[in-house]
């Protein structure tokens, strides 16, 4: 009896590991197909310190995604100065900071992090060139706005 046991807990925690990583597979393919990713590639090894999925928007732009434990989004980053349109990532948002008239639609982002179901963060330039950040409640409200030259 004493030699079983260690033997099936040895097959749980495998098959347990199993089915994580067959969940953050099907993770890392809901955040590809929610953004339209192409040319994509998947960091596996989650001790891994850089992003966890990098590809191309529709829009062209190349972007590095952070993606936490559950799955959900944490950061998406621009490579190079470009940025990315709003639009490629107003799926993500809820429809009341998509609707907010403070949300630039316009604007080329260079990052957007989402941090904890309680905020979400935006840089980038506005279509008239100015740098800004700006901070939303998941329900629309703005928190704050930065407008730089």
């Amino acid at each position: 009896m004493r030699r079983r046991l260690p033997i099936a807990l040895a097959m749980f925690l495998s098959a347990s590991g199993v089915l994580a990583a067959q969940t953050r597979q099907e993770s890392m393919d809901r955040v590809v197909a929610q953004l339209g990713l192409q040319e994509v590639e998947i960091q596996q090894d989650k001790h891994f310190h850089g992003p966890d999925i990098e590809g191309r928007l529709p829009d062209g732009t190349w972007v590095a995604v952070n993606v936490d434990w559950h799955g959900d989004i944490e950061e998406i980053e621009a490579h190079g100065h470009g940025g990315f349109s709003a639009e490629a990532v107003a799926p993500l948002l809820p429809e009341a900071v998509r609707n907010n008239d403070s949300w630039p639609s316009q604007a080329k982002l260079h990052k957007l992090e989402f941090h904890d179901g309680r905020r979400i963060e935006v840089e980038g330039d506005h279509s008239d060139g100015h740098e800004f950040k700006a901070e939303f409640a998941p329900d629309g409200q703005l928190i704050e706005m930065k407008i730089g030259d």
